[in-house]
């Protein structure tokens, strides 16, 4: 499964379009997380899947007729993904309250938004984060702020998983 990861559109629509015709193939489905929400429109009408969170700025937070929760926990093969904006786990401050609430979901990935900062990084197992011991392996992910023309592709499959980063900067 190939995913487009966004987050942090804050009314650049356009943004959205581009990061879709950049694409070299269309993505299974779209992952947003938040801080737009209303920005998704543009992706209404056409024939992809999309799944949100809302962020601490989406004061609109329905999509397609359905409210979208804080953060929500994808089940993909063997794979488990949660997705969340971070800003009721505080990821400004620092990623342990959120990398112990992946811990506790038994997540094999976190990807968020909130901070605008791009970002990669495996955690082992075995790691401790606000009482919680991570049991595998956690990728930790953020794709940057789409607003600034920075996005995430995420590549789900039987022999692993692989985020990448793109940018929509001239």
């Amino acid at each position: 499964m190939d995913y487009l990861v966004l987050s942090d559109s804050h009314g650049r629509t356009e943004m959205i379009d581009r990061a879709m015709e950049v694409q070299l193939r269309a993505p299974d489905a779209v992952l947003f997380l938040g801080d737009g929400m209303r920005d998704l429109r543009v992706l209404e009408y056409q024939d992809i899947c999309v799944r949100c969170v809302r962020g601490n700025c989406d004061f609109y937070t329905q999509f397609e007729g359905q409210s979208a929760p804080e953060h929500a926990l994808l089940e993909v093969g063997a794979y488990r993904i949660l997705m969340m904006h971070g800003h009721t786990h505080g990821v400004k401050g620092g990623m342990e309250r959120a990398v112990a609430f992946a811990a506790q979901a038994e997540a094999d990935v976190l990807l968020y938004g909130h901070t605008h900062a791009a970002r990669q990084q495996w955690l082992d197992a075995g790691e401790r984060f606000g009482g919680q011991e991570l049991k595998k392996p956690l990728l930790v992910c953020n794709p940057g702020a789409l607003q600034d023309g920075s996005f995430g592709t995420l590549h789900v499959s039987n022999q692993g998983i692989l985020f990448g980063f793109g940018s929509l900067r001239a």
